[in-house]
C-alpha cells in the first residue's frame, strides 16, 4: 500500500527577516570584539570569511535567535542566519583589515 506525506516546504519566517535586520549589526560587532586579538593578527579580509566558515561554531546565534523568537529555526533559517551573520562580520572587519 502506498501512502502519500506531504512534506511541508521550508521557509523562511518574516519574523526571523525582521530579527536579523533589527540585531544583526551589533551581533557582528559583539562577536568582532569577543574575536578581536585573533582577528588583529589577520591582514586579509579572506582570512576573517575562511575562519569564519570553517572554524566558527553558529550555535551561539542560532540559540540566541531561537530564545529571542520564541521558536526553533528550521534548515533553511539557520543556514540564512550563518550567512547574514558571516556577512555582516566580514563587512565591518573590512574598517581594519585591508
Amino acid at each position: 500500500m502506498k501512502t502519500n506525506t506531504v512534506q511541508k516546504k521550508e521557509t523562511i519566517g518574516g519574523d526571523l527577516k525582521d530579527f536579523i535586520n533589527s540585531t544583526i549589526r551589533d551581533t557582528a560587532k559583539n562577536h568582532l570584539e569577543a574575536w578581536k586579538t585573533r582577528y588583529a593578527a589577520y591582514t586579509k579580509v579572506s582570512q576573517v570569511r575562511f575562519d569564519l566558515f570553517v572554524n566558527h561554531d553558529d550555535s551561539l546565534e542560532i540559540e540566541y535567535t531561537e530564545q529571542e523568537l520564541g521558536r526553533k529555526l528550521n534548515d533553511l533559517e539557520i543556514n540564512y542566519l550563518a550567512d547574514k551573520f558571516h556577512k555582516k562580520v566580514v563587512e565591518l572587519c573590512k574598517s581594519y583589515i585591508n
